[in-house]
């Protein structure tokens, strides 16, 4: 019988802010998801509209 692991399906990060928790931020291959602290419920935005945005509002950088 063939063993493996399950590929993760997505990747959590939690952000601080002056070392408080600002918020989660869970990347997916199809979108991005961002809670806020406090909250239970996440915003869910797709790969192709937050790229748009960031390209239009974003300030582009080397690295």
């Amino acid at each position: 019988m063939k063993k493996n692991f399950a590929a993760q399906k997505f990747q959590d990060f939690e952000i601080y802010e002056d070392g408080e928790k600002y918020g989660e931020l869970r990347v997916t291959p199809s979108s991005l998801k961002w809670k806020p602290k406090g909250e239970h419920n996440y915003y869910k935005i797709s790969i192709e509209s937050f790229s748009k945005f960031v390209q239009e509002n974003g300030i582009k950088q080397k690295k």
